[in-house]
């Protein structure tokens, strides 16, 4: 039988299958023959990945998470890490190495994705661990060691056996060990992380009498590293060498001072022309700060001070390069390192004069400048004997100065004070006063109530009334 076919094709799609229908069509009639074709469905899986660092340097205990968006479970992964690779199932990657990986994840219908996590490296404890003392003599257990902890998480647990055993435990990454024996010995430091490091040193039999103490002297100023280690040996044979670990220092030299060295904590190793060796702890501390530094910057800033005719000593503490005002121009100290003299007469001071909290200042001397402004708060000199203001351009109104209990000098004459003379009844050990060429106003006050005033001038004002009797 002859037959003709008539092929026709209807394409029904959707995100799983779609139909195929033909039909075949012989002489004598038709048959029809319906089928289907399925599809993979249209894959649209991503990942985000998040790994938990190693807990310690070393370690296998890192882990990367997987979260699949849009997948269908169940998952398998595959990762790589350079030479490394590994596989399973679920979405968490136990037991890593710390280092980068790439992850490629599979759901049930075949679809991947595929993503580049670094899963980081636990925290590394590094020791250096030495003899500090040998032991004083044969059978003697008086030797001692030195453990100088770099990284890991305080407080540390410190084992050690061989020669002797031991163990404490430390809050400290600078640590002493007395009592030890002669012998060679094995230390393991483990942080409060569970992480540890170990090494190895060797006490021997003292056939060295040298030691050493020493001492530290500040920087000058907190942002200056002069600070000095002095050395001072005992029993030793000269030229001494010596090696400075410790706050980012490693230096080595000769001779008993180190200089040039900022604050902090620092190992001194010293070894003799014997090769004898002995090694301590030294801190240098931050410096003090000076107690009329402020009050004296604060003079140097009201006063335009960059622009003093002579600013030395100034100029440095200012830039935090000179914190000793004993040193600078103009300014003379006590015995105990107070500011007691200040003589800065015609430097080009502008500006007005703050309150200043100097109080073991004797003199103040400022005349021939340009001052400016109300007179400042003087309470806080209580120890000053003389005040010379003249020659600037200081208005306002006269204080009663009865606070300055020791004034024996007090001259504000050619500036432009005005107002009333206060009776000054608290100055009883006024000795001479001059306040002529202001623009003083009203009567004269009695000053015959002052025993020690010896000389005033009051003149080039605008007073009236009589003159007292004195």
């Amino acid at each position: 039988m002859k037959t003709r076919t008539n092929h026709h094709t209807n394409l029904f799609f959707s995100q799983h299958l779609f139909s195929l229908v033909w039909w075949i069509i012989p002489l004598t009639g038709s048959l029809f023959f319906p089928g289907w074709v399925h599809t993979p469905p249209l894959c649209d899986l991503t990942i985000s990945l998040e790994a938990k660092a190693v807990s310690c340097a070393g370690e296998m205990d890192g882990q990367i998470f997987i979260t699949p968006v849009k997948g269908t479970p169940p998952y398998k992964w595959q990762w790589t890490s350079g030479s490394r690779n590994g596989k399973g199932t679920g979405t968490a990657i136990p037991d890593l190495r710390a280092g980068s990986y790439s992850v490629t994840v599979e759901d049930q219908t075949g679809c991947t994705a595929s993503g580049n996590i670094l899963v980081g490296q636990g925290a590394k404890i590094e020791l250096n661990c030495t003899e500090s003392a040998p032991v004083s003599q044969l059978g003697a257990a008086d030797g001692k060691a030195l453990i100088v902890i770099d990284g890991g998480s305080a407080p540390y647990t410190l084992a050690w056996s061989g020669a002797g055993n031991g163990a404490s435990k430390e809050a400290s990454k600078n640590v002493k060990i007395d009592g030890l024996r002669r012998g060679n010995y094995q230390l393991t430091v483990t942080d409060d992380k569970g992480c540890a490091a170990e090494c190895s040193f060797t006490i021997d039999i003292n056939t060295c009498n040298f030691s050493f103490a020493v001492t530290a002297d500040p920087p000058s100023c907190s942002t200056l590293s002069d600070g000095i280690i002095k050395i001072q040996t005992k029993d030793g044979n000269p030229p001494y060498q010596w090696s400075l670990s410790g706050n980012q220092q490693n230096r080595k030299g000769t001779g008993i001072l180190i200089t040039d060295v900022p604050a902090g904590n620092y190992q001194v190793q010293v070894t003799d022309s014997d090769e004898c060796m002995a090694t301590s702890l030294v801190t240098i501390p931050a410096p003090a700060v000076h107690p009329d530094l402020s009050a004296l910057l604060e003079l140097y800033d009201a006063t335009d001070g960059e622009h003093w005719s002579e600013n030395s000593g100034w100029k440095e503490g200012k830039e935090g390069k000179n914190c000793d005002p004993c040193t600078w121009f103009g300014v003379y100290c006590n015995t105990a390192g107070r500011v007691e003299q200040m003589y800065l007469s015609g430097l080009n001071l502008n500006g007005f004069l703050p309150d200043l909290e100097l109080p073991e200042l004797t003199d103040l001397e400022l005349q021939v400048n340009n001052l400016q402004g109300q007179l400042p708060d003087f309470s806080l000199l209580a120890k000053v004997e003389l005040i010379n203001l003249s020659e600037n351009h200081l208005s306002g109104t006269l204080p009663d100065f009865h606070h300055l209990q020791k004034l024996e000098t007090l001259d504000l004459s050619d500036n432009e004070i005005g107002g009333k003379i206060p009776d000054f009844k608290k100055l009883e050990t006024l000795e001479q006063l001059y306040l002529s060429s202001n623009k003083l106003t009203g009567q004269i006050p009695d000053f015959s109530r002052f025993p020690n005033l010896r000389s005033f001038n009051l003149g080039f004002n605008q007073l009236d009334g009589s003159i007292p009797n004195f």
